[in-house]
């Protein structure tokens, strides 16, 4: 199925996306190595772990069914990754580092005691970014699936999602499906195109916004 270029005001709406994504990813590329901060946050999150929960190497109790194998007696050692710990340590001294631990523990002589948990979306300034992106993402991948299915096979709408709903491994009623769908399409109507799952790549843009209304023969009658 032959589908009629894309309108070059979609056209011109991605190159500025894009040019400004890449101008972005530039300066950020340009401070980062300059940004001690930076290392430190990711380096604190490889050790995050064993600040949460500092008997996370100790061994499960027993679970008292014969029929099931017997777990582990001995407590694993207790390992971390070697090089964000040496520049934690260089940074902000071993004491330091051993102090944090400590506070993070079940037992400790000090009044203060760290916790750490996984942030709730409310508690996010703008929500969960991540979350969010993500969510949008699997809509652009559903959505895209969709239209190349009706492109590529010809098929009416609703084949069409059930298709890419079989090609993506997704489960869910025909409704949950064209709610899934309609995210997509106000994801597109907001960017004034339609976005490539792998635009993050540099593939431009496949389809029209037109094409989000289907085929001809699978609208309503007036």
């Amino acid at each position: 199925m032959i589908k009629p270029p894309i309108p070059d005001v979609e056209s011109h709406r991605y190159e500025r996306q894009r040019s400004a994504a890449d101008m972005a990813a530039k300066i950020w590329a340009d401070i980062q190595p300059l940004d001690k901060a930076h290392q430190f946050r990711k380096d604190f999150e490889s050790l995050a772990h064993a600040i949460v929960d500092p008997n996370w190497h100790k061994a499960p109790k027993p679970h008292g069914d014969a029929r099931l194998p017997p777990f582990r007696a001995k407590a694993l050692p207790r390992r971390m990754p070697f090089g964000p710990l040496k520049r934690m340590a260089k940074l902000i001294g071993p004491q330091a580092l051993r102090y944090v631990f400590l506070v993070g523990s079940d037992h400790y002589a000090d009044f203060f005691r760290l916790e750490l948990r996984r942030r709730l979306d409310k508690e996010f300034t703008d929500g969960n970014y991540y979350k969010r992106y993500g969510d949008e993402l699997n809509a652009i991948k559903f959505g895209h699936a969709v239209l190349e299915i009706e492109r590529d096979q010809g098929a009416s709408r609703g084949d069409a999602l059930e298709g890419a709903a079989e090609s993506l491994n997704m489960s869910a009623s025909k409704r949950t499906l064209e709610r899934e769908f309609q995210r997509f399409r106000s994801l597109c109507e907001k960017q004034g195109y339609v976005p490539h799952p792998s635009e993050w790549m540099g593939f431009r843009p496949c389809f029209s916004l037109r094409d989000l209304d289907g085929r001809a023969t699978d609208k309503p009658e007036k």
